[in-house]
């Protein structure tokens, strides 16, 4: 229990995110929030899923004030994680995963149900800690209640369909909820500009390194770093980056939507992008 709670352990923890239905989608990203406590790895994770929570416009059949939807229940998304911490089999320093997909988020344990503990009563709220001495120190800092209520609240909201159990591991799914993106359009973009290919390869490499200099996009692209520099002002320009901060990083600017949105599953891989670029360096 101290190793696991520790500041520096070996431990990973990750979220892996999809950019379609299935693992058999390309990879977009993989963050590491692991090998600290675990306290602290889950307060980030818990982060994490507040930031990717986009609040969504729904006009839909609108008569006065709009209606606000949220992506997913964030209690719910809270309780699963929390959940997955405490009852998790540290023993074997097997971690908690997160995956998200672009329909859906998944949210694995490891360990199965408490040996006392069956089906009926993990839905009906029976606290029956994995781990007692994880449980006490949740509690003790008010992390958890141990009141029973985290798995009824998410089966009230997703149903216990949401919730599979196996012999060694739990799996929660969040599911999406995905207003047509068409409806809610979170940038006004009144500029035409389409990408070459070389302002395009330029996206993908700030996407993966905000702080990449132009004698290196020269490099990896091949082209001239004078070329590289004129097609940064045209992207700059055209708000489609900027830069920010004292480390002067690259960001995606707003009308970058223009160039990245096709449905919905591309308007959330955006919106993680953008998530990829400015919320997750805090980590």
């Amino acid at each position: 229990m101290a190793y696991v709670l520790s500041d520096q352990n070996e431990i990973p923890l990750r979220v892996s995110v999809f950019t379609g239905t299935d693992k058999a989608s390309p990879l977009f990203s993989v963050k590491e929030f692991g090998n600290t406590c675990i306290l602290y790895s889950m307060e980030k994770i818990l982060e994490y899923g507040d930031a990717i929570n986009i609040i969504q416009a729904d006009e839909r059949n609108r008569q006065s004030d709009r209606k606000e939807v949220p992506l997913f229940d964030l209690d719910a998304f809270r309780e699963a994680i929390v959940n997955a911490f405490v009852h998790n089999k540290w023993l074997l320093l097997n971690s908690p995963s997160v995956t998200i997909f672009t329909d859906r988020m998944e949210i694995l344990s490891h360990g199965g149900l408490a040996i006392d503990q069956d089906e009926t009563g993990f839905f009906n709220g029976s606290s029956l800690p994995v781990n007692e001495s994880l449980a006490s120190i949740f509690l003790q800092l008010r992390i958890s209640e141990r009141s029973g209520r985290g798995v009824p609240k998410i089966v009230s909201k997703y149903g216990k369909q949401a919730i599979k159990i196996e012999k060694n591991r739990i799996t929660v799914t969040i599911p999406f909820n995905k207003i047509n993106v068409n409806k809610f359009n979170v940038v006004h973009n009144k500029v035409d500009f389409k990408l070459n290919k070389s302002q395009d390869a330029i996206l993908k490499l700030i996407r993966d390194n905000p702080n990449i200099t132009a004698d290196q996009m020269a490099i990896q692209i091949g082209i001239s770093v004078p070329a590289i520099k004129k097609n940064l002002k045209q992207l700059t320009d055209n708000n489609i980056i900027k830069r920010v901060g004292a480390k002067k990083e690259w960001i995606l600017g707003n009308n970058s939507t223009r160039n990245f949105i096709k449905n919905e599953d591309d308007f959330l891989v955006f919106i993680l992008l953008k998530l990829d670029c400015i919320i997750f360096q805090i980590v």
